[in-house]
C-alpha cells in the first residue's frame, strides 16, 4: 500500500512484521512511505505513530487487548490493518470478534474450515489463493 501512494505507519512489537536489527536496518522491504515503530507495545506505537507521523494506514499484528486503541485510530479516519488470531471456531463469536466489526471494514478468516463455515461465518469475499487475496484488498483500497 505504501508504493500506492498512502503513508503507512506500522506497529512492529517484536520486530515480527519489518524484522528490524540491530543497527536500524530492516530485513523485509515495507515500501517508502513506510515508518516502522519497533519494540513497542503495539497499542503505545499505534498511538504515537498516529499523532506524529500523520499516516493513512496504521498496521499492527495480532491485536487482542487494542480494541479502545483501535477505536481512536478509526476515529481519526485512518485506516487499520490487522491480524487476529482465533484458535477455535468458537472464538469468531466471542464478544471482542463482534465489537471489532464496527472499526474494520474487510476481516480476513484464514484457514477455518469450508466454504460453507466461512460463509456462515460471516465471510462476504472468498479468496483461495494469495494473489486472489491481494486482489480483494487492492480493490477493497480503491473504493
Amino acid at each position: 500500500v505504501s508504493e500506492r501512494g498512502l503513508r503507512v505507519g506500522v506497529a512492529d512489537e517484536r520486530s515480527e512484521l519489518a524484522g528490524c536489527f540491530g543497527d536500524g536496518g530492516m530485513a523485509f522491504d515495507l515500501g517508502r512511505r513506510t515508518d516502522v515503530l519497533d519494540g513497542v507495545p503495539k497499542g503505545e506505537g499505534a498511538l504515537m505513530l498516529l499523532r506524529s507521523m500523520s499516516p493513512s494506514v496504521i498496521a499492527m499484528d495480532e491485536i487482542t487487548g487494542e480494541q479502545g486503541v483501535l477505536e481512536q485510530i478509526a476515529g481519526c479516519g485512518v485506516a487499520v490493518y490487522a491480524t487476529m488470531h482465533a484458535w477455535e471456531s468458537d472464538d469468531r463469536e466471542e464478544n471482542r470478534f463482534r465489537d471489532l466489526k464496527s472499526i474494520f471494514q474487510w476481516a480476513v478468516l484464514y484457514g477455518y474450515g469450508t466454504r460453507e463455515e466461512l460463509i456462515e461465518a460471516g465471510a462476504t469475499c472468498l479468496a483461495e489463493t494469495v494473489e486472489e487475496l491481494t486482489a480483494l484488498l487492492l480493490q477493497g483500497e480503491t473504493a
